[in-house]
């Protein structure tokens, strides 16, 4: 679960205009031979102390960039070579923006009775729980890694909701104020983020404090043990 929220949010924050670094360009007098300094080369010489590029070689590569930055500098999706067509753009930014609205339903589901596990993402949250071969449960110790993953995941998905960056035409979501951020903010705080409120977050977060403590009565990843006559010390996984 942890693995596709994070493609989700991934796909989620791309900024549909991008910007490419400036490259630098080599001069073509950069070639040139310094004034009054002579040099005399005999029809012998090696092929080798010649200059790698001509200067045509050079006029040409020059050309070459500045055509691909005025073609990259005419499109807001350069990265997207095969999406050249306005239709095709907006149709994606559509798909990214529904994929964002998809994550924001799933955490912020309300329990149903009072039951965390109602909710999708409680449900499955114990998914990567279960060992590789799904024969035993990971220890406490190795499975909190995974619920603050998911955590950290939530809170970005809230963070987004709270403060956008931009506006989401799709599904309604307009662009952050210029004032008054702080308000908005608690508004999304108190709502889905506090201990007590009942979603999705918050069960994760008391979820993984229980799990620190269970943790800590844990036997040791490794174990250490002497040999019989105490000269050598052996050590294993638990």
């Amino acid at each position: 679960m942890a693995s596709a929220l994070s493609f989700c949010i991934a796909a989620a924050y791309v900024d549909p205009e991008y910007q490419l670094l400036q490259e630098e360009i080599i001069a073509v007098n950069a070639f040139d031979v310094q004034k009054g300094e002579e040099e005399a080369y005999s029809d012998d010489e090696d092929e080798d102390t010649d200059s790698v590029f001509s200067y045509d070689e050079v006029d040409r590569e020059n050309l070459k960039f500045e055509d691909d930055q005025t073609e990259a500098n005419g499109s807001h999706h350069a990265n997207y070579p095969m999406m050249r067509d306005e239709t095709n753009i907006a149709m994606f930014v559509k798909f990214l923006e529904l994929s964002y609205q998809l994550c924001l339903t799933i955490n912020t589901k309300r329990f149903s009775e009072g039951r965390p596990s109602s909710t999708l993402l409680v449900f499955l949250s114990g998914i990567p729980g279960f060992s590789q071969d799904c024969k035993h449960f990971l220890l406490a110790r190795q499975f909190c890694p995974y619920l603050s993953g998911q955590i950290y995941i939530q809170r970005l998905i809230l963070l987004e909701r709270a403060l956008p960056l931009r506006g989401y035409r799709a599904i309604g979501i307009p662009r952050r104020p210029h004032v008054n951020q702080l308000d908005q903010l608690n508004s999304i705080r108190e709502k889905y983020m506090i201990a007590g409120t009942q979603h999705p977050l918050t069960e994760m977060i008391s979820l993984r404090g229980f799990g620190r403590n269970i943790a800590r009565t844990e036997p040791p990843s490794i174990l250490f043990s002497w040999s019989d006559d105490g000269e050598i010390i052996r050590y294993g996984d638990f």
